[in-house]
């Protein structure tokens, strides 16, 4: 995942890349097999905002947006939303599911208004 300031306002940064897999290489007796494993959520958000180039901006925005495609497959924003409102990280504002006329996929936006006090406490433990 990255994280860096939006367009829209320098008070408003956008996290993206919220899909991110470890990779590694397995040997058989068949050949090397490439296996990727989900990162979890708690660890790309605990390092995400510590590790940044702009980290001490991010502390200062007031919201933090992002999307994802919302399919059968593919829940990783709502699994984000999910994690962010049951550690009380802060409140997430969802909008409706519409369809992006450029890939047809149906797609969400979340609007985050990060609880910093929380999100820092709950870093630190991680």
């Amino acid at each position: 995942m990255a994280i860096e300031q939006s367009q829209i306002s320098c008070g408003v940064f956008e996290l993206f890349n919220l899909t991110q897999y470890t990779i590694s290489v397995k040997e058989t007796s068949a050949g090397a097999i490439m296996e990727r494993t989900l990162i979890p959520i708690e660890k790309i958000l605990c390092t995400t905002f510590f590790q940044c180039e702009d980290c001490n901006d991010v502390g200062q925005c007031a919201f933090i947006i992002f999307s994802d495609v919302h399919d059968s497959m593919n829940k990783r924003g709502e699994e984000y939303a999910d994690f962010i409102e049951e550690n009380n990280l802060g409140t997430v504002h969802r909008s409706v599911l519409k369809r992006n006329p450029n890939s047809s996929n149906r797609i969400r936006v979340y609007l985050w208004s990060v609880d910093w006090d929380r999100y820092s406490k709950w870093a630190m433990k991680q």
